[in-house]
């Protein structure tokens, strides 16, 4: 183990356990994603009278999830190939890597607009 402070086993962690959470709860989320993307085809697919304003809508949440996902795969590299189990526990735990910080714009950025969008009605 290199590095200073704590690391986690220090703090009752096994890195195996906890890379495999997060391969675990990554593979969920991608199946999920499949889902999104069937559930969007068969949207426009069937519902094509819907009002364009809608449709863009449903195509930018679809847009969000996309980017999301390749995210969330550039950070599972970070933390389980490049990084490694052997990563001090500060650098697990606080956000060092750009691509987890980056994972909360495009998901947190859609909830302004929906709300706004229900202001107007």
């Amino acid at each position: 183990m290199g590095g200073s402070g704590l690391t986690l086993h220090d703090v009752g962690l096994n890195g195996h356990n906890t890379a495999g959470a997060m391969l675990i709860g990554s593979t969920i989320s991608y199946i999920l994603y499949g889902v999104v993307v069937c559930q969007v085809i068969y949207y426009f697919h069937h519902f094509t009278k819907d009002p364009y304003l809608l449709k863009i809508n449903v195509a930018l949440v679809c847009l969000a999830e996309t980017v999301n996902v390749f995210l969330m795969s550039a950070a599972l590299w970070y933390y389980l190939i490049r990084r490694g189990a052997d990563m001090s526990f500060e650098g697990f735990i606080f956000c060092n890597d750009w691509t987890l910080m980056a994972q909360s714009v495009p998901t947190v950025g859609h909830f302004p607009l929906r709300i706004a969008e229900q202001r107007e009605d």
